[in-house]
């Protein structure tokens, strides 16, 4: 028999009352105490069957999602680069991400070098040779000069002294290092200064503005004068660099010289920039090995998931599958796919543009898989869920008859409120 109830100004008539439902009315739990959903789950199987229903669904959900970022990350992976050298000990380059597919000849007739001064060699046992009491250098590098005192006492030595002008050097920061080269065998030392920067803007040099450590130590020899790195691209016009690393591409390739090519650089060497294969693939496998998982979780939620999903995977497969079978991906049983990676790796080798656009294209696997299941993580979770299954049917009619009384979460009654 139905009964008429008040709704904001209007009739409407509710379902004649189940049999079930009448007996869960007679029960004590019925009659809010405390917690009813939780005193009517004791006596109930409707909550585990919401409880294995959210369990299934989140797991699969969870496995969507990891399909999902490793189909996103087809792009970058198919825009990774690598860069190969003919002649790695005269030049090595690095590539980035989107960098043209290129060649390059380059001849390299210098490489861009330090300066090095070497000073006299001096007995470190000796009385220190260098002027007692206050002394200044001044070191003039990239138009800049900055001054250094340096103070000799009457007891020092000239191994003591070295050390004391050394510190004093690389205690100013400018641009130029000191060391001390020993002899042991022959008891002598001396001091070695090197431009911490190649090119010819970090020359330097050194002279006395008091007292005589610049003659008296020979520091301002010099041994080796800086220079630019000086080489061609492709045969055209020779260029210079101030250091040995430079653009081949802008932002995108960058190369390393070593050392002049061959016949005083007249000979060149090739650099290369090729797609990374070994990244895709490695992308590919990570995909089908999710992929796997994913399918593996919704064969483990059975009858609780619509069939609908099911077909949808099937259906992004099926998707120029033929292409996919001869780059080396098809489907196999229970709706998985197979990796073929020497079949990939020679599609990638013979045709990367065309193996690229099976995975990433607008209809290419990853992209469909992607936009699929995005979608999957966007509709409520019960729009998943197989309504048609005799077990989630009696939970809906029983959840949607008693929600007016039990005050049970409203949202995410499937997922969020059981798991």
């Amino acid at each position: 028999m139905a009964f008429p109830i008040r709704n904001v100004g209007f009739m409407r008539k509710v379902p004649r009352v189940s049999p079930i439902e009448r007996a869960l009315r007679e029960q004590e739990a019925y009659r809010q105490l405390e917690d009813p959903w939780i005193r009517l789950s004791e006596s109930y199987p409707f909550q585990a069957i919401a409880r294995e229903a959210a369990s299934v669904m989140a797991s699969f959900l969870q496995a969507a999602q990891d399909v999902n970022s490793k189909a996103s990350g087809f792009s970058s992976a198919y825009r990774e680069r690598e860069a190969f050298s003919s002649d790695s000990s005269t030049a090595t380059a690095v590539a980035l991400n989107g960098a043209a597919i290129q060649r390059y000849r380059l001849a390299v007739q210098s490489i861009a070098e330090p300066q090095i001064n070497i000073g006299r060699e001096a007995s470190i046992e000796e009385p220190a040779s260098v002027h007692v009491g206050a002394n200044r250098i001044a070191i003039t590098i990239d138009e800049r000069t900055t001054r250094i005192d340096v103070r000799i006492t009457g007891t020092e030595t000239n191994g003591q002294m070295l050390a004391k002008i050394k510190s004093a050097i690389n205690a100013a920061r400018t641009g130029v290092t000191a060391s001390i080269e020993n002899k042991k065998d022959e008891g002598t030392s001396r001091l070695e200064l090197v431009s911490d920067k190649t090119g010819t803007r970090q020359a330097f040099a050194f002279t006395d503005e008091i007292g005589n450590v610049v003659a008296a130590t020979g520091i301002g020899s010099v041994m080796r004068n800086a220079a630019d790195a000086s080489y061609s691209l492709n045969g055209g016009a020779i260029r210079t660099s101030q250091t040995n690393a430079i653009e081949l591409e802008k932002s995108k390739v960058s190369a390393t010289l070593r050392r002049p090519t061959a016949n005083k650089g007249t000979d060149s060497i090739e650099i290369a920039i090729r797609q990374h294969s070994g990244k895709a693939i490695e992308q590919a496998r990570q995909f089908v090995e999710s992929y796997n998982e994913m399918r593996d979780r919704l064969g483990e939620a059975g009858d609780y998931v619509n069939s609908a999903v099911t077909k949808s995977l099937d259906q992004a497969v099926a998707v120029g599958a033929e292409t996919l079978e001869q780059i080396g991906i098809h489907a196999a049983s229970f709706g998985k796919l197979v990796l073929d990676e020497q079949r990939l790796a020679s599609s990638l080798q013979l045709s990367y543009e065309e193996t690229s656009q099976a995975f990433i294209g607008s209809q290419g696997l990853a992209r469909n898989v992607e936009r699929l299941t995005a979608r999957f993580n966007e509709v409520p979770a019960n729009g998943l869920l197989n309504q048609k299954m005799q077990a989630l049917q009696s939970f809906s009619t029983y959840s949607g008859s008693m929600l007016p009384s039990l005050k049970l979460p409203g949202n995410g009654l499937l997922v969020n409120g059981m798991v």
